[in-house]
């Protein structure tokens, strides 16, 4: 969850999707590669070992990683955040404006250890503005805002049935016959379209409309997959149009839990995003719990339980339609911020959102033919 957090502040809100869903597009690769493993491992004991061991090569990145620089901002680390952006600039050969590049008086200020700060309100901050005092959000701000509250159990609704539906479907795939290293190989490989098809339709129409469109389609796909009989009266096995419409409802919960994995963190302030998250994950946490018991209803009904998964499915769907859209906007660093959005972009909020689009697609047609007048050089 924080390293998710943690790539989503280093982009710019037209950049933001692709970098979240490219993160995520890892996962059914992890998926594919751990299928790999547990077939050519005899013991679970060595396979545990093996998919642990690579946790280690993550540790030297605490050295080697920077800070967030939206987090440090609205922590009030103001100097360490320009000084960040320096670093950033040199890298990628730009120029930083003015205001953004350290002054002889800040440098000697960041040497003495002494931060800038920020107030609780500026929602417009500059980070050459040295006045107030930060305000540092907590649990108990995210229960004294009714909106936030709500924000808050919608996507605490959300992660439960996609996790839910999403494990439910991944422990019963020994159950619907075939190879069950090929199955789960599979079902691992489905999720793949599902982010291209997420960074395609989140980037240009929003994440409203498409979140609900792919818990719509999962949960009509395992609604009809409740009722599809294992074999024809004349013997014939169904086990692969099961098959198929469980990976349709997989596609579409794979779809679904992409984007509110990238959708729930863009309705928290800064401070406060990986609390807000958390919160979030906890109904994640209790559909992974629930799923294996799920497994036990279906050894009783198996109808009943793609029926349950299709009804979930459908509310959670009508239920994403209550929060508000988010492309487009920066981060919010403050709970005034969130409370003043409306559900959909104003025409404003539409225009700047195509003018900083249009400034990066020149800024990168730039980078590139200087690119090329350095090669030609």
């Amino acid at each position: 969850m924080v390293g998710f957090v943690y790539v989503l502040e280093f982009f710019p809100s037209s950049d933001r999707t692709i970098a979240g869903i490219l993160m995520q597009c890892l996962w059914p690769v992890g998926l594919t590669i751990m299928s790999g493993m547990a077939y050519f491992t005899e013991h679970w004991q060595y396979f545990l070992t093996a998919t642990a061991v690579p946790g280690v090569l993550v540790i030297p990145f605490l050295w080697i990683s920077p800070e967030s620089i939206p987090f440090l901002v609205a922590r009030g680390h103001v100097l360490e955040a320009k000084k960040l952006l320096g670093k950033a600039a040199k890298f990628n050969k730009v120029e930083l404006p003015k205001e953004y590049l350290l002054t002889e008086r800040e440098k000697k200020l960041l040497k003495q250890g002494i931060k800038i700060q920020r107030s609780r309100t500026a929602s417009q901050f500059s980070l050459g503005d040295p006045d107030g005092e930060v305000y540092h959000y907590g649990v108990m701000d995210i229960l004294g805002s009714r909106k936030m509250v709500a924000f808050v159990f919608i996507n605490a609704y959300l992660w439960c049935v996609a996790a839910w539906i999403y494990h439910g479907i991944a422990l019963s795939i020994g159950s619907m016959g075939g190879d069950i290293y090929v199955s789960f190989i599979i079902q691992g490989l489905v999720e793949i379209p599902a982010y291209v098809a997420v960074a395609f339709v989140l980037n240009r129409y929003g994440r409203r409309w498409p979140i609900f469109s792919f818990f719509l389609i999962g949960g009509v796909a395992l609604f009809i997959n409740a009722f599809i009989p294992k074999e024809t009266p004349d013997g014939t096995s169904l086990h692969w149009v099961i098959f198929t419409f469980a990976m349709i409802g997989k596609f579409g919960l794979s779809g679904a839990f992409a984007g509110i994995y990238l959708y729930s963190p863009e309705m928290f302030p800064t401070t406060i995003r990986g609390i807000g998250l958390s919160f979030a994950s906890v109904g994640g946490t209790i559909g992974n719990i629930a799923a294996p018991y799920m497994m036990l209803l279906a050894s009783v009904a198996p109808w009943l339980l793609n029926v349950l998964f299709g009804i979930m499915s459908l509310l959670a769907a009508i239920m994403v339609l209550y929060l508000p859209e988010t492309l487009g906007r920066p981060l919010p660093t403050t709970i005034e911020e969130v409370e003043a959005w409306t559900r959909t972009l104003s025409q404003h909020e539409k225009d700047i959102f195509e003018e900083k689009k249009l400034a990066e697609k020149a800024r990168i047609k730039l980078l590139l033919e200087e690119t090329e007048q350095m090669g030609a050089l």
